[in-house]
C-alpha cells in the first residue's frame, strides 16, 4: 500500500517549467528605451544581472547601478 505524504510529496515533484527561464536573443538595437535585457542566456549565474536601455548606446546595470556604453549591434537576451 503507498503511502500518503503531502511534505515528500511536493519535495519530489517539480514540473516542467516551473522555475525555469527562457529567454529570447535579439540586438541591443531592436530593443525600445526603457526595456529590460540580460548580457546572457544564463539564469542561474551571478553575474548576468537585469540591465534596462537608458539611450540608444547607454545602458543602465540594475544590480551594480552602473551605467556602461554598449553597441547597437551586441546580442542581448530578453525574456519572454
Amino acid at each position: 500500500m503507498t503511502r500518503n505524504d503531502p511534505v515528500q510529496d511536493t519535495m519530489e515533484f517539480n514540473p516542467p517549467g516551473v522555475g525555469s527561464v527562457d529567454f529570447e536573443d535579439m540586438l541591443f538595437e531592436d530593443i525600445d528605451i526603457g526595456e529590460l535585457f540580460w548580457k546572457n542566456d544564463s539564469a542561474n549565474n551571478n553575474d548576468n544581472h537585469a540591465c534596462r536601455k537608458i539611450e540608444e548606446n547607454v545602458a543602465f546595470d540594475t544590480k551594480t547601478r552602473q551605467y556602461f556604453n554598449i553597441s547597437l549591434r551586441t546580442s542581448i537576451y530578453q525574456k519572454i
